[in-house]
């Protein structure tokens, strides 16, 4: 019995020892405290996004550049010729780059119902019909086993003017390689279709749709707008004529929300845009898209608040589908919106320099039910009407430099300068109370997203170029 009393002993010091090392230091330790998100839903209100119209999809997710060709030469005869290798080398890039080219109809089946694509998607399409497509293009398409889409004009098929134009035969020769499909750019080629006549228009549109699906033996889905030219009467026309979709000449990403009688193009010589956004050199901000039932608070509608040590002046008055001062139509219940504003009475043409720069950036619509935020869209700044094309009920909308807050997390910096700033913001809390507000104090990006969540703001767009 004694013999078994020592080790007996010993094994409990051992067994004490290793206790102590394994828990003991954990008593002393400062314990870790997890702090609750500041952020709280007391309420959460429904709708999450812009609601779907058979005009304007909203379905996609990822941005497609959709580039526009004309000829295809060895030397080049006018400016947007490009010459064969040019063509060559830009095909090779767009390779080298791990792009994938997808038909036209995967860009529109993704806009409209939210088809899967590959990574990096693009699309090819050619306009005009002259015979260096067939010639110097479709030869390099094919050694690439690239998609393209051709925009005919079927009254100079075949025919030489300035140029040649590729036959019947030869369109049915691409369709039949499965690379190609053909779609309408009319039937003359006039310059501009906003100043034919109705009549005419619908004759430009109706049978070259009618020669195409003919000679092709396959419905003719999408159309080109000559020259770019087109304005809501115009796209009206095409929806008559039965086109599922129409492209122009704006200089952007094909993305939701997305008119699909306003697609975007980008110019070959635009290659360089698309190459840097595809490795990270673009600066422009994400937008996030998010919407909310708004909730109208009873409080004074022009009050300030300092949340952690921020003054900021807050108004709800926009919401109510405030009118802005016709003196400064900047002005939205005493809040300078230091950028564009839209407005159902004052809307105008958006200046085309300004798209480009416009282009993918947080817009805001709303009105007294309702808010939500989308990526702007050259479409939506095509005439006074864009902002109802893309939502019928909306009372104002404004444009905004970036995106700081999404579902009460900050969105990373983009546009927002080192240093301190005046910063004024528009949004909405957890449960869709809006805000529309100013820093009444110089403050740094960190600090006005700390005072912001201390408001309990769920989503904010920052105003200002």
């Amino acid at each position: 019995m004694k013999r078994l009393i020592v080790p007996l002993i010993a094994l409990l010091i051992v067994g004490g020892v290793a206790a102590y090392l394994y828990y003991g230091p954990s008593l002393n330790r400062t314990p870790i405290v997890v702090h609750p998100p500041r952020l709280k839903a007391p309420s959460k209100p429904e709708v999450a996004e812009l609601p779907a119209s058979d005009r304007v999809w909203t379905a996609g997710k990822d941005e497609i550049p959709v580039i526009m060709y004309h000829d295809v030469v060895p030397r080049k005869q006018v400016w947007f010729d490009l010459t064969t290798r040019a063509f060559e080398e830009q095909m090779q890039a767009i390779k080298d780059a791990g792009a994938n080219v997808v038909p036209l109809s995967d860009v529109v089946e993704h806009l409209k119902s939210g088809k899967l694509l590959p990574p990096r998607p693009i699309a090819l399409t050619f306009d005009d019909n002259t015979v260096g497509i067939y010639e110097n293009a479709f030869p390099i398409l094919r050694k690439f086993g690239f998609h393209s889409t051709q925009f005919v004009h079927t009254g100079k098929v075949g025919v030489k003017t300035e140029k040649g134009h590729c036959t019947w035969d030869q369109l049915r020769e691409m369709q039949d390689s499965g690379l190609v499909e053909i779609g309408s750019h009319t039937v003359d080629h006039p310059a501009d279709l906003r100043i034919l006549t109705p009549d005419e228009v619908r004759r430009q549109l109706t049978d070259s749709k009618a020669s195409i699906e003919k000679e092709m033996g396959k419905p003719c889905r999408y159309f080109a707008y000559t020259e770019g030219n087109g304005d809501e009467q115009t796209a009206q026309m095409v929806a008559d004529a039965g086109y599922e979709a129409a492209w122009g000449e704006a200089r952007a990403w094909d993305a939701a929300p997305a008119d699909r009688l306003f697609l975007a193009r980008f110019a070959p010589f635009r290659l360089e845009d698309i190459l840097a956004r595809w490795k990270g050199e673009d600066a422009r901000p994400a937008t996030l898209p998010a919407g909310t039932t708004v909730k109208i608070p009873t409080a004074a509608k022009v009050h300030t608040e300092s949340p952690d040590g921020l003054p900021i002046t807050l108004t709800n008055e926009v919401w109510a589908g405030i009118i802005p001062n016709p003196d400064n139509p900047d002005d939205l219940g005493g809040i300078i919106v230091p950028d564009m504003l839209f407005n159902a009475t004052l809307a105008g043409k958006a200046p085309p320099e300004r798209q480009w720069e416009w282009t993918g950036r947080p817009l805001v619509i709303g009105n007294p039910d309702h808010a939500y935020i989308v990526a702007y869209q050259p479409w939506i700044g095509v005439s006074p009407d864009g902002i109802k094309v893309l939502w019928p009920e909306t009372s104002f909308a404004v444009v905004g430099s970036e995106q700081i807050l999404h579902e009460g997390a900050p969105v990373e910096a983009a546009v927002w300068q080192r240093g301190r700033r005046l910063a004024t913001f528009i949004g909405w809390k957890t449960d869709g109370t809006p805000v529309l507000g100013k820093t009444n104090h110089l403050c740094r990006r960190e600090a006005l997203i700390s005072a912001l969540q201390a408001l309990g703001v769920k989503e904010a767009v920052l105003l200002g170029r």
